[in-house]
C-alpha cells in the first residue's frame, strides 16, 4: 500500500522494505519515518477505539462506558457470552454497519477478531479488541492479548493506519528484474565435514547448483530445441498439459510441434519429469543448448565419452530396462543431476558454523507452511491443509525469498520432490521399496508433510516415472566434473565427529571410555598413513 499497490512479484518496492524504503524495514520490522500506511501502535489503536472527543476522555468500551450487548448492531459487539453473537460462520463482515462503532467512527474495534498492533511484549506482538471467541472482559480498554508474530490464527485480523493526506512515497522505482533462467549459486567450502547424523553432505570440490527448481519456461525452451520434429524419448508427456499441476502446452501444426508455458505457469516448477528426462536435459545444457529440433547424439544423447550421461542404456518410453547397466555421470560433465551429497550440502550445510541444519531454510525447526504470497515458509501440507492450494498447488520457483538455504537456494524443501543422481536402493531389500532399483528423491512436495523437508529423509523414485509431484534442479561445474577423494585427515575428522554424535546419548562413563578408545585408534591410523607416505617418498 505504501508503494501504491504495484502488481509485481514480491520484493523491494512491492512487499519488502529497508531503512530508506517502504513503511517497514523488513529486516528489523521497525516502522520507517516516512511510512504512508502502517499497523497502528497500541496507543494509536486505543485512541481510535476509546477516545471520545465530545467528552474529551477515554471510554471503558468502544461503544461507551457500559458493556455493549453481545450481538449485531452499532451499539453491540461480537463476543462470546455463552452463545454465538452472529450466525455461522459467526463473523460480521468488516464493513458491516451492524457492528460496534467508536466515537471516532471506526467499525468493529470491539469483538469480531483481535487486531494486531505494532507493539512488542516479551518477544510477542500485541493484539487488541477481543474476538468472537473471547468473553466480555476482552473488550475493556486495558485488555491486551499477545501472540508470536509469525502465527496465523482465524480469530486475529488487522487494520491499517494512514496519514491524513497520503503523499506519494519517495522511493525510486527500479525496473523490474526479470526471472533469470538457469540461475545458479556457488556451493563453495570444499572438503566440508559430513553431517554426523546421516553421514551425508561432504563434497571435495566447489560446484554450482540451481538457485531455483526447473521451471515450465525452461523446460519449454528445452522441448522447442529438441522435440519440434519428433519426440523419440517422450520428453513431453500429456500430463504436462492436462495434469492437475501440468504447466505446459503442445501445439502441433504441419508435422511440427511447439511448446509453451500456460499463462500463470511460466515460473512454476515443471512436473511429471522422470530421471531419464532430466539426464537428457543435462546433456542438452552440457552441449550448449543446441536447437536442431530432434533428439540425437550432441543434443540429448551421450555415450561413454560424449555428454554428461551415456544414454545408450536408457530405455525407450514404457520399455523395460536393466537398472544395473545404467551408467554414472561422465567425466567432464558440465551440467548434471546433483548427487545426494551435493544436493544435501546445498540444502542443509552452514559453512560459517561448520554444522548442518535439519531443514533447508537455515533452521532446525520446520518452516511454516505457506503460500507464495508470504516471503517466508515452504509449500507443504500440515494437518491436511495445503500451503499454496488451488488453483496452482505449486508455488513459483522464486517464491519464499526469506527462506533460502545458507548458499542461497530456494525451495529445496516443499513444492516438488527433486531427483538425486544416486541410487537410493538396488533391490537388496531391508527397507521400504528396497526390493526395487530406485533413485533418490529429496525435499518433499506440496502434498507431503514436513517429514519430506528433513535432512534425514531420502525417498525412492523409479527413474522411468514422471509423477505430478516430481520436479528437479540441476548442478554444474563449468570446467567439467572430476571426482576428488577425501584426504585421510578428513576421513579421521569425520569418523571422530560421528563417534561424538553417537556418544551423546550414552552414559558418561561409557561415552568417555569409547571416545578415548576411538582417539587411540584414529591416532594409530594417522601415524600409519604418515609412515606409508614417508616410505613411498623414499
Amino acid at each position: 500500500m505504501h508503494y501504491g499497490k504495484p502488481l509485481k512479484p514480491a520484493g523491494l518496492g512491492v512487499t519488502e522494505g529497508n531503512a530508506s524504503n517502504g513503511a517497514y524495514d523488513t529486516a528489523t520490522w521497525l516502522r520507517n519515518r516516512d511510512a504512508q500506511y502502517w499497523l497502528p501502535s497500541c496507543a494509536e489503536w486505543r485512541q481510535a477505539a476509546f477516545f471520545d472527543p465530545a467528552e474529551n476522555r477515554q471510554r471503558r468500551y468502544v461503544t461507551g462506558h457500559e458493556l455493549p450487548a453481545s450481538g449485531i448492531g452499532p451499539s453491540s459487539a461480537n463476543y462470546f457470552d455463552g452463545r454465538w453473537a452472529a450466525p455461522f460462520p459467526h463473523l460480521i463482515p468488516a464493513k458491516d454497519s451492524g457492528t460496534a462503532r467508536s466515537a471516532s467512527g471506526t467499525l468493529g474495534q470491539a469483538g469480531n477478531v483481535l487486531e494486531w498492533v505494532e507493539d512488542l511484549t516479551g518477544g510477542q506482538r500485541m493484539a487488541l479488541g477481543g474476538s468472537l471467541l473471547l468473553p466480555a472482559a476482552a473488550l475493556k480498554s486495558e485488555y491486551v492479548d499477545t501472540e508470536y508474530p509469525d502465527v496465523t490464527i482465524s480469530s486475529i485480523g488487522f487494520r491499517v493506519a494512514s496519514r491524513l493526506a497520503p503523499s506519494p512515497p519517495g522511493f525510486v522505482d527500479l525496473p523490474e528484474v526479470p526471472f533469470k533462467q538457469y540461475d545458479f549459486v556457488r556451493v563453495a567450502d570444499k572438503g566440508n565435514p559430513v553431517d554426523p547424523r546421516t553421514g551425508r553432505g561432504r563434497v571435495e570440490y566447489d560446484f554450482d547448483i540451481g538457485k531455483y527448481e526447473l521451471s515450465n519456461r525452461e523446460y519449454a525452451e528445452f522441448l522447442n530445441a529438441v522435440a519440434r520434429e519428433g519426440d523419440a524419448y517422450g520428453l513431453f508427456k500429456i500430463d504436462m498439459q492436462t495434469g492437475v499441476v501440468g504447466g505446459l502446452e503442445k501445439i502441433s501444426e504441419g508435422g511440427k510441434a511447439t511448446y509453451r508455458s500456460k499463462p500463470g505457469w511460466e515460473k512454476r516448477p515443471v512436473t511429471y519429469v522422470s530421471w531419464f528426462d532430466l539426464a537428457r536435459m543435462a546433456n542438452w545444457l552440457h552441449y550448449g543448448r543446441p536447437a536442431i529440433g530432434r533428439q540425437a547424439l550432441g543434443t540429448t544423447e551421450g555415450d561413454a565419452k560424449t555428454g554428461a550421461y551415456d544414454t545408450r542404456a536408457f530405455p525407450a518410453p514404457k520399455a523395460s530396462f536393466d537398472s544395473a547397466r545404467l551408467p554414472s555421470r561422465n567425466l567432464g560433465a558440465r551440467f548434471f543431476i546433483p548427487s545426494d551429497d551435493e544436493w544435501y550440502k546445498a540444502a542443509y550445510y552452514n559453512a560459517e558454523h561448520r554444522r548442518y541444519f535439519k531443514y533447508p531454510t537455515k533452521s532446525d525447526t520446520p518452516p511454516k507452511p505457506a503460500s507464495a504470497q508470504m516471503p517466508a515458509g515452504a509449500n507443504y501440507t500440515l494437518l491436511d491443509q495445503l500451503g499454496e492450494g488451488m488453483p496452482y498447488f505449486v508455488s513459483e520457483v522464486d517464491a519464499f525469498a526469506a527462506s533460502e538455504s545458507y548458499y542461497g537456494t530456494r525451495q529445496q524443501g516443499g513444492n516438488v520432490w527433486e531427483w538425486i543422481e544416486d541410487w537410493r536402493s538396488k533391490g537388496e531389500g531391508g527397507c521400504w521399496r528396497c526390493d526395487e532399483w530406485t533413485k533418490g528423491m529429496r525435499g518433499g512436495s506440496f502434498n507431503y508433510t514436513e517429514i519430506g523437508l528433513s535432512a534425514e529423509n531420502l525417498d525412492p523414485g523409479a527413474p522411468e516415472l514422471g509423477l505430478f509431484v516430481y520436479g528437479a534442479r540441476l548442478a554444474r561445474i563449468e570446467e567439467g566434473w572430476r571426482p576428488v577423494s577425501p584426504s585421510p585427515v578428513t576421513l579421521i575428522i569425520d569418523t571422530l565427529g560421528e563417534q561424538i554424535a553417537r556418544l551423546k546419548s550414552r552414559p558418561a562413563y561409557l561415552a568417555l571410555t569409547s571416545f578415548l578408545a576411538g582417539v587411540v585408534s584414529l591416532g594409530s591410523a594417522y601415524f600409519a598413513i604418515a609412515y606409508v607416505r614417508r616410505r613411498a617418498a623414499r
